[in-house]
């Protein structure tokens, strides 16, 4: 699974994000932090998540 341009772009904005991209036998998993001071929340379609992360505190 590759992470999503839109996504890896922004990490390389920010040197405080950081995507892991751990492999099991039977699924592909992306982990993001977004650092410290950021509220996000999460909503899923089927198998698709939505991140929303607002403004750093």
């Amino acid at each position: 699974m590759e992470v999503p341009y839109q996504l890896q772009s922004a990490a390389d904005e920010q040197d405080d994000i950081t995507i892991t991209r751990p492999e099991y036998e039977e699924e592909n998993v992306i982990t993001v932090d977004f650092g410290p001071g950021v509220e996000a929340s999460l909503d899923t379609v089927g198998e698709t998540a939505i991140v929303v992360a607002r403004d750093r505190l």
